[in-house]
């Protein structure tokens, strides 16, 4: 399960970014789309400061007040909205809290004009210096199931070492 904390990290944004698949219906790209949902558990507001990444490292934060006991959620928000043009289209993302936080980054594909909205999948956002890191999925040569035949998913692990000294990582792959 997710913990809460004042610094929360996504490893993945993606908004307008190219998924691999075609719609059937309109022979079109169907792109991927990040959406964050910030949880304030605790009984005072909290101000929550949210920096969107890109792949080069150029970035663009924004602020949001989230009530005690309240959630923050990026889809249909005018500063998330806006990020894929200051940012691109990949990237990711860093919450830094007044109160501790839980985070969410729903991972979708779709829904554009004439193409159906799936969720694909939540990820609980790991805080800042996390020793336990988590994904929900892995996937090798999984048949996709959704638009085309013969398309298969793929996990692949991505793991930034923000500290100037060396880590040991163990990775875990359960069945």
């Amino acid at each position: 399960p997710p913990s809460s904390s004042v610094n929360l990290y996504a490893s993945l944004f993606v908004q307008n970014h190219n998924s691999g698949f075609t719609s059937p219906i309109t022979s079109t790209h169907i792109k991927q789309w990040s959406y964050l949902t910030l949880h304030n558990p605790g009984t005072t507001s909290a101000t929550a400061t949210i920096k969107v990444y890109s792949k080069t490292g150029s970035s663009r934060s924004f602020t949001k007040t989230i009530a005690s006991h309240g959630i923050w959620f990026a889809k249909n928000d005018s500063d998330w909205n806006v990020v894929d043009s200051n940012i691109g289209t990949v990237g990711w993302v860093e919450v830094n809290s007044t109160a501790p936080l839980v985070g969410i980054n729903r991972v979708s594909i779709g829904g554009e004009s004439g193409t159906s909205h799936h969720y694909w999948t939540d990820y609980p956002m790991d805080f800042l210096g996390s020793k336990a890191l988590y994904s929900a999925y892995y996937l090798k040569d999984h048949p996709s199931g959704y638009w085309e035949s013969g398309v298969v998913q793929r996990s692949y692990i991505h793991i930034a070492n923000p500290s100037a000294s060396s880590a040991t990582v163990t990775i875990k792959i359960r069945k």
